[in-house]
């Protein structure tokens, strides 16, 4: 039935009824050009929230400069930016909050040590010195992997048990459409401290910045339970590249500026020829990924109405 359904016809049913048991994959390009357009539509989308947030935060006294990511970007190297963003974040988050939509011991055990993790690191326990369970030291780093060996280990040997994983999976079955909107939805407020405002003054805000995330979420949900947890994480890594490869490359140009040279367009004036070679890059890389969203954007439509 669902080869008579439009890609998004499929996507929006599914997220109206999420279940575990799902047809037969089909051929890899058909996943890869799923894949790939879904993304996009979910990439183009998310620019449009992302300008309505930086209208929101401007009209409130915030700026860019209490982005989460921009204080990251002048503080840290560019591998390790590149390593965090790209390849750490996507491979701990879709563990914390996709893995385990497919039960197996091994798949709750690593899923819920990393959910327990995100946990910790999000609520900031008071009791818990800052030092541990960060990536700003080699303790903290040690701290981190310590922690989630004994969490697996512990979860993993709990549920060889029989017993308690006949239990646990008749619950997950059970409850699978309310786990997978609260892991969905987890995973987009997870990411609320990439602003650094005050949300005790603002709260009302939240849905509208972690917007993007809201729909990312639920397209990488969808891409997991359809094709598999390598193709949730290869959209995920996906999605982070394109984000984050046109500030790599234009940020350190822009670092030996001031805002009144930039106002003035002074900047042009003296570039050197590298420099201009990192910004045509970008450019040509943003160029790309647009160029991408286009297509995907106008497949989707083409294929909704052609198979309506």
């Amino acid at each position: 039935m669902s080869k008579n359904k439009s890609l998004i016809q499929q996507f929006l049913k599914y997220l109206a009824r999420p279940r575990i048991e799902v047809e037969e994959k089909p051929p890899l390009q058909i996943i890869i050009f799923n894949v790939v357009r879904l993304w996009a539509l979910v990439f183009f989308l998310s620019l449009f929230f992302a300008m309505i947030s930086n209208f929101v935060l401007g009209e409130v006294g915030y700026s860019e400069e209490d982005f989460a990511i921009t204080k990251i970007l002048v503080d840290f190297p560019t591998l390790l930016i590149f390593f965090l963003v790209v390849i750490w974040a996507p491979i701990s988050e879709e563990i914390a909050f996709r893995l385990w939509l497919r039960f197996s011991p091994i798949n709750w055990a690593l899923g819920l040590s990393f959910l327990i993790f995100f946990t910790v690191s999000f609520l900031n326990f008071s009791f818990i010195p800052q030092n541990l369970f960060t990536f700003n030291s080699w303790l903290g780093i040690s701290s981190t992997i310590l922690l989630l060996l004994f969490l697996t280990l512990f979860i993993y040997k709990l549920l060889s048990s029989k017993k308690i994983a006949s239990s646990v999976e008749k619950f997950f079955r059970k409850n699978f459409r309310i786990l997978f909107y609260i892991l969905a939805l987890s995973f987009a407020f997870l990411h609320i401290p990439n602003y650094d405002i005050d949300f005790r003054q603002f709260w009302y805000f939240a849905p509208i910045l972690v917007a993007p995330q809201i729909l990312l979420s639920f397209t990488i949900s969808f891409v997991r339970m359809q094709y598999g947890f390598i193709w949730a994480l290869f959209t995920h890594m996906l999605n982070n590249i394109a984000a984050i490869t046109p500030l790599l490359f234009i940020l350190p140009v822009l670092e030996g500026f001031d805002d009144a040279s930039l106002e003035n367009m002074e900047i042009f004036e003296t570039l050197s020829l590298s420099e201009i070679a990192l910004i045509m890059v970008a450019s040509m890389f943003l160029l790309l990924i647009f160029l991408v969203c286009f297509l995907s954007i106008f497949s989707l439509l083409f294929e909704m109405l052609r198979k309506n």
